[in-house]
């Protein structure tokens, strides 16, 4: 109780301004309508601009909060962690599903950010993803191809 009220007490007098002024001016509730407008409102997937942009493309698991999307790679290929560079050096990055798992069901799994990006930016992102994927995939193909010994 006493550390809350120790942080309490020392917020900064700056933000709380602004804050009261962007309420007063309605300059918050624009922003939050623009939001629900371009982006789904958390925790329900209903879609939003952006959100459509995926579900006519790609079968997505809609995130229960925040700005993601979580994308299940197929199990004959590359794991999120193995494609992760390769995607990188294509411009984009995402976390690996297995952070977020105590066990191994994440291994095929990323998690996407999209709220900061256009829709032109995202359709350009799933290019770029499915082309190192079908990259790694082709040498992970290979690789599964090749004996042991």
């Amino acid at each position: 109780m006493r550390v809350k009220q120790a942080a309490d007490i020392s917020t900064p007098g700056l933000n709380q301004r602004a804050l009261h002024v962007m309420l007063e001016r309605g300059i918050l509730a624009q922003q939050l309508e623009r939001n629900n407008r371009e982006l789904p409102p958390p925790p329900g997937c209903r879609p939003g601009r952006r959100r459509a942009i995926f579900s006519t493309r790609y079968t997505l698991e809609c995130a229960s909060g925040g700005l993601y999307l979580w994308v299940q790679l197929p199990k004959t290929g590359p794991t999120a962690a193995e494609l992760y560079v390769t995607a990188a050096q294509m411009g984009v990055t995402y976390a690996i599903g297995s952070i977020f798992h105590t066990n191994s069901c994440g291994a095929y799994h990323v998690r996407l950010n999209y709220g900061s990006l256009s829709p032109a930016d995202i359709e350009q992102g799933f290019r770029r993803l499915g082309r190192a994927w079908r990259e790694v995939a082709s040498d992970y193909a290979e690789i599964e191809k090749m004996p042991v010994f």
